[in-house]
């Protein structure tokens, strides 16, 4: 077997962090997460935490970013993929009972928002972030409306 770069295993590592953070915020609130949880559920220890990241706030958001990103490319490939309106519809769908069907995934998303009240520092970085997100999800919704061949009921922004 082949050994995995640097980077190759920084992406393990990190994905791997992630994956047990998202579990610990669900589990006892952004407040109440430790890094050291974090850490011994990824299988890491606290340098391989600090190594990639400078706080629970940048794991917080870094989470939040790849969720967006992900699901940002799964719209588009649908885009890009889909014959009719019915179909992307349906993609859409499909996602939304996903994140419905996933505990974690909820929790963690409130647990964003509520730091986010709490914190003001951290509320500016998140704002910043959900402007990003809602101007890409902005541009593929007129994209959904225009690959339908019909005009949006409102204006998109709202």
């Amino acid at each position: 077997m082949p050994r995995l770069s640097r980077q190759e295993s920084r992406n393990i590592t990190v994905d791997k962090l992630r994956r047990a953070a998202i579990e610990e915020f669900a589990i006892n609130g952004f407040a109440g997460a430790a890094i050291d949880r974090i850490t011994e559920n990824a299988g890491y220890s606290r340098g391989a935490f600090y190594a990639n990241y400078a706080s629970k706030d940048e794991i917080l958001l870094d989470i939040l970013a790849q969720e967006h990103i992900h699901e940002l490319d799964r719209w588009r490939a649908l885009l890009d993929h889909a014959a009719d309106l019915d179909t992307i519809c349906n993609g859409i769908a499909d996602t939304l009972a996903h994140y419905i069907g996933n505990t974690s995934q909820g929790m963690f998303i409130a647990e964003v928002q509520l730091h986010a009240r709490r914190n003001p520092e951290f509320a500016e970085k998140y704002r910043t972030h959900m402007r990003q997100v809602h101007g890409t999800l902005s541009e593929l919704l007129a994209a959904s409306f225009r690959k339908a061949g019909r005009h949006p009921p409102a204006d998109i922004e709202d």
